[in-house]
């Protein structure tokens, strides 16, 4: 898992695995149209890829409001 600011002060979050994938005609289940509906809540945005060489990508960019919380 990743965890890092975007140059547009989004919060970008990234976690992969290196399974098999999720095949192209797999319909999303609740789990991945939840985190689609959360992010768009939020004002963001999520997708999942599965790259040729195989595995998973989930990434979910969020706006990050306001300023550093650590003061």
């Amino acid at each position: 898992m990743e965890l890092v600011r975007g140059a547009d002060r989004s919060l970008v979050l990234t976690v992969t695995d290196d399974g098999v994938g999720i095949p192209e005609d797999a319909p999303a289940g609740v789990g991945l149209v939840s985190l689609r509906e959360r992010a768009a809540e939020l004002g963001g945005r999520c997708t999942v890829s599965c790259p040729p060489d195989g595995g998973t990508v989930v990434r979910a960019v969020l706006p990050a409001e306001g300023g550093d919380s650590r003061g």
